[in-house]
């Protein structure tokens, strides 16, 4: 069947009358007035104007939704038609139609597999930074960490929320994610302020008067502490104090929504990120209502009630929780109205431009109760705000702003498949059934004779009874099934190696692999689709967090030293981070072994004379990927110089000044006279400067253990300090502060070279030839240490008895306590 462009949808949507809300609408047709302006019924009926006015265009987009529910939970026959009495698209399932076996279902089961193979490796973020300066960069790392923090199971659920979103967008071409903060979802918490250590009072009309200084009126200079605000506004540093005050704190909160529940402004966008404004509709509960706006901004009077839980027109009957069939729920809400009763509630979002200098943010519910408006701008960071909606679209369809879902793409298919499939199970059921032909005039009854599932045919005198012959099924059926089931393959982009299966037409590994990179090549674009609703996603709660969480946060995480952290922090100290990227190695579509292949193949490619891949970063990623997974424990030297690193680079304390210089030696004076012996015609000699003393900040920080030298931690140590060394944080800080850094970093080389010489001597060793037993030594005198001057002195000890003559450059040497020590560094 020919589908229709979104133009004819539209055409067709305007010839119905329909049901008009707000002043001077008409269904189909674009009157849209400045919401800031209008009265507050005027405002929500617009509000919901702009909602239910689009039914017309998305009447073909509901008829293929439903075609493709239906198609998913197994119902077979179902086909999106065109009536020609009312022009209108419907999806039309046969009177009495069968359901699939669920195990049959290959195109349900082709979007199982579609979202198990994209999220096999999940996502994780990665705030960019705004500039190279410090200051930037380190808000970028932290912005991370509030992210991977917002993002875990007891937050936003990233991750889940995301699959279920992209699970929903293979029936809908689209699913969404609406974020919103709930102003008391964080709980009660003891009031924390920014003062400064004499503030004595906070005013809660000004938010600034704890930063002002007692006695000058005027705003004192950082640095600032957090004190806490009692009930009588004073300030304390006590936190148990039992007169804190308890403040109510925000937390963000996202909901998973169908293509139904949403609708762009204006109308013909082509998606989120084109669209100037959202208008989002649902059902949620008066008590759940209540909950996110709090319960000073809902009407509780019986006149608002009644008005608030009344529905607008019969089209939002289909967003309800069920469908239409709920319909019994709203007639007993017409009798009592409850915390149980729904309400439809829509909000509307319009981003920064030349109606909304400061953006719009609207919530309408009912008919015509108007239960918000305001700005959607953060005036305290001037930061114009994204709609707070992120779309993940499975295929790009150019005449649909929702694009395709998978079951729009393999249903018709499946309608195929399951034809032959059901033909195949008559097929079956008229081979176990077949009939028994039997003579007229034979003794034998046919009633007395039937089975319980068989039947009889009387036939001509004479015959014998004869069971029916039952032909093949056809070859070319079979042949049509298995067609269908790998075209249905190619066409999702899933082909079996891909989702673990192993087919005969597979001959090697090599071609197992180049499947698999097929595969990732023909689903590029739909995880480009998913990245790009990932990434916004993230920039819409951190932009959330900046405008919203004015009220201290704490943050903990387990850091790479292993150590547990926590940390104070306010929306605002993520002001400068304003991007998000996709973190290098996530979503990659590979499960942690087969990552670990891939980085085990690149570890034996070599590009000159180096490996693509270090014996240390092949390590990094076994332990990344699979230490978890086989309960590999942390290396406790890596975790030391971890912890070293992590300490060293949160900088010097405050009023650190590095080590001091000790005094300069005055000019020695002569023991008989007291008289300073120098020239009195020279000039005055300058005093000779001492080395610096130890700093006991650093000297407590680097303090060695004697396990340091062993050459394999050394080797470690080494590899992690050099990678500091790399970093731009190495040199933000002073000389002085990197000085115990640089000579851990040279000790730690001199300890790997002395194992190196250990290892070329033992080479030595072995390539001597057992005819002549000689050894010969050439000692390098500028070599660090003693200890290999003692491996050559044992080894000449050794042999000295069997091999009276040793031949060397260094006459003499007998043992170890004949060598000389001199000119060694």
């Amino acid at each position: 069947m020919a589908e229709a462009t979104l133009q004819e949808v539209m055409t067709e949507g305007t010839q119905t009358k329909r049901q008009s809300f707000g002043p001077d609408t008409e269904s189909g047709k674009s009157q849209e007035r400045n919401l800031t302006k209008l009265a507050g019924p005027d405002c929500a009926k617009e509000i919901i104007r702009l909602f239910v006015s689009q039914d017309p265009i998305h009447k073909k987009h509901k008829a293929q939704w439903k075609v493709n529910k239906l198609r998913k939970t197994g119902v077979t026959g179902v086909v999106l038609i065109k009536r020609q009495d009312t022009q209108e698209w419907q999806a039309y399932a046969p009177p009495g139609s069968a359901r699939q076996v669920p195990a049959l279902n290959k195109a349900a089961r082709l979007c199982r597999l579609l979202r198990a193979t994209l999220f096999t490796d999940p996502p994780v973020p990665e705030a960019t930074p705004a500039s190279d300066s410090d200051e930037d960069r380190d808000a970028a790392e932290f912005s991370t960490r509030v992210l991977i923090d917002l993002g875990n199971e007891g937050n936003l659920d990233n991750a889940g929320s995301a699959e279920q979103a992209f699970d929903l967008s293979s029936t809908y071409g689209s699913g969404f994610r609406h974020y919103y903060t709930d102003p008391q979802g964080g709980g009660l918490r003891p009031m924390v302020v920014q003062a400064t250590p004499k503030a004595l009072r906070f005013d809660l009309a000004k938010p600034q008067s704890s930063l002002l200084d007692p006695e000058t009126g005027t705003v004192a200079a950082p640095p600032y502490v957090s004190r806490y605000v009692r009930n009588d506004l004073s300030l304390t540093d006590d936190p148990r104090d039992p007169n804190i005050r308890q403040v109510w704190t925000p937390k963000l909160c996202n909901e998973v929504l169908s293509a139904q529940h949403v609708r762009f402004l204006p109308p013909n966008a082509r998606d989120i990120w084109k669209a100037q404004g959202v208008v989002i509709a649902g059902f949620i509960t008066l008590d759940e209502l209540r909950t996110r706006l709090g319960a000073d901004k809902v009407p509780s009077d019986a006149a608002s009630l009644k008005k608030l839980v009344a529905k607008p027109s019969e089209d939002v009957l289909d967003l309800l929780p069920g469908g239409k069939g709920n319909v019994k729920v709203l007639e007993l809400e017409q009798g009592k109205i409850s915390g149980d009763s729904l309400v439809f509630v829509v909000r509307c979002y319009y981003e920064q431009g030349p109606a909304y200098p400061f953006g719009f943010y609207g919530i309408a519910a009912g008919t015509d109760m108007l239960l918000y408006r305001g700005e959607w701008y953060n005036r305290e960071a001037k930061e114009p705000l994204d709609l707070p909606v992120d779309q993940f679209k499975q295929m790009d369809n150019e005449e649909d702003q929702y694009g395709d879902g998978m079951m729009t793409i393999v249903g018709p298919a499946n309608e195929i498949r399951a034809g032959v499939l059901g033909s195949q199970l008559e097929h079956l059921d008229r081979f176990l059934n077949r009939k028994v032909f039997y003579p007229i005039n034979a003794p034998l009854q046919a009633r007395a004779a039937q089975a319980a599932t068989g039947t009889y045919i009387p036939t001509t005198p004479g015959g014998i009874p004869k069971t029916e012959d039952v032909p093949d099924f056809p070859r070319a059926a079979v042949e049509m099934f298995q067609d269908i089931s790998e075209e249905m393959d190619h066409e999702s982009g899933l082909e079996p190696p891909s989702t673990g299966q192993s087919p005969p037409s597979v001959q090697s590994g090599v071609h197992a692999r180049t499947i698999i990179e097929q595969v990732n090549v023909g689903l590029s674009d739909i995880r480009n689709n998913l990245i790009r609703g990932l990434i916004r996603g993230w920039r819409i709660q951190l932009q959330l967090v900046r405008k919203d969480y004015k009220i201290p946060q704490r943050i903990g995480w387990v850091g790479d030293d292993g150590d547990y952290k926590e940390k104070e922090w306010r929306g605002s100290d993520l002001s400068t981070t304003r991007d998000v990227m996709l973190h290098k190695g996530s979503l990659s579509m590979l499960a942690p072994s087969a990552k670990l292949a891939v980085a085990e193949q690149m570890s034996q490619m070599v590009v000159g004379t180096e490996p693509v891949l270090s014996a240390e970063d092949l390590r990094r990623i076994v332990i990344g990927n699979v230490g978890g997974l086989i309960g590999l424990e942390d290396d406790p030297h890596r975790m030391r110089i971890r912890r070293q690193i992590g300490q060293w680079r949160e900088g010097p304390p405050a009023g650190w000044q590095g080590g001091r210089p000790a005094e300069p030696q005055p000019a020695t004076a002569s023991a008989a006279t007291g008289q300073v012996l120098a020239d009195p015609q020279a000039a005055p000699a300058p005093p000779t400067p001492l080395a610096p003393a130890p700093d006991p900040v650093l000297a407590e920080m680097w303090a060695p253990v004697p396990a340091d030298d062993d050459p394999q931690v050394a080797m470690l140590r080494q590899h992690e300090l050099g990678r500091l060394l790399a970093s731009t944080r190495y040199s933000r800080w002073p000389v002085e502060w990197r000085a115990p850094v640089d000579a851990e970093y040279l000790r730690m080389r001199q300890a790997v070279r002395r194992m190196n010489h250990v290892e070329q001597a033992g080479a030595l060793r072995a390539q001597r030839s057992p005819a002549d037993r000689m050894v010969r030594i050439a000692l390098d005198m500028d070599d660090p240490g003693l200890y290999v001057l003692r491996f050559v002195a044992q080894r000449v000890h050794d042999h000295a008895a069997a091999h009276r003559t040793v031949r060397t450059r260094t006459a003499g040497l007998g043992g170890a306590r004949q060598l000389e020590g001199s000119n060694l560094r």
